[in-house]
């Protein structure tokens, strides 16, 4: 395992769910770090929680789908905070669950915004600072094992996450081609994972607007209950120890839940040269956990 006591870490979407678990863990090792979030009120908060530990803790506030936003970021890093080590390109929302005949082009136009558009920037101007810098550095940009396969009713979550993988590989792929080493590219393939996502309308932008009523924040499915079972949704904390060992490690594809998503790239394997159905997530998933819970 690296010894990250005294790098550098700028965490994206931090200030919450896996983002805000990155940040912890990295503090609790002697990291410093810097998060970027649209909520500046939970940002503040948790850097806050962090400097206790003893490290240089920065707060951005940070709308991923600006560009100009992501340059105010690069220059406040470039003036306020170490060379950065590591670089998690983790911001990103969801969509509540609905059939593809009832999204509205407004919910597309704000996944697309934030999941695509917010990770190609992330890759694009933490590429730009590393390359300057005089260390190695390592970009970790959060897709999902929903780039695996589809899942009925969160198509657009899929969809920007699959281009999200092929962004990172794109990357990498051109890094061993041009013979570059200087940046490591990684993507995060969680499952569920406790967090607060499911409540990401809370944080739509008035010009994604699709109804004047305020999404209200909503109780977040827990660990270990019926419902989280049957989804194999897994702590933050196992999570995060499990992405951090991975990136220790210097691997390009980074788990939460290596068996799912194993057995989903097998199934799609299988639809795509044998021309099965397509492998659904939203069935296949709560069938592997079932299968699971019944063995002795």
């Amino acid at each position: 395992m690296i010894d990250f006591k005294g790098k550098s870490a700028v965490i994206t979407g931090g200030a919450s769910g896996i983002g805000l678990g990155i940040a912890t863990a990295l503090a609790n090792q002697g990291c410093n770090i810097a998060i970027t979030d649209i909520n500046e009120k939970k940002g503040q908060a948790a850097v806050k929680e962090l400097a206790k530990k003893g490290v240089k803790a920065l707060f951005i506030h940070h709308d991923v789908t600006k560009e100009a936003d992501w340059d105010t970021v690069i220059a406040t890093l470039k003036k306020a905070f170490p060379p950065v080590d590591y670089a998690f390109n983790n911001a990103g929302i969801i969509l509540q669950p609905a059939p593809l005949t009832e999204i509205k082009v407004k919910d597309w136009e704000w996944i697309i915004s934030v999941n695509m558009w917010g990770a190609l920037f992330g890759l694009r101007k933490f590429t730009e600072l590393m390359e300057q810098q005089d260390i190695n550095g390592h970009i970790v940009t959060t897709s999902s094992t929903a780039a695996a396969s589809v899942t009925s009713t969160w198509v657009p979550y899929c969809v920007t996450k699959v281009a999200v993988l092929r962004m990172v590989e794109g990357y990498q792929a051109e890094a061993n081609l041009f013979g570059k080493t200087k940046i490591k590219y990684s993507a995060i393939m969680p499952a569920v994972v406790y967090s607060n996502i499911g409540n990401s309308e809370t944080y739509r932008l008035p010009e994604y607007a699709t109804s004047d009523v305020p999404a209200v924040e909503q109780p977040n499915i827990q660990p270990g209950s019926p419902e989280g079972d049957s989804m194999g949704m897994i702590t933050t904390e196992l999570a995060v120890e499990r992405i951090l060992k991975q990136v220790s490690y210097g691997h390009t594809y980074i788990y939460t839940h290596r068996d799912l998503t194993s057995a989903l790239i097998l199934s799609e394997t299988n639809s795509l040269l044998l021309n099965n159905p397509p492998t659904d997530q939203a069935v296949f998933n709560g069938a592997h956990y079932a299968k699971k819970a019944a063995r002795p």
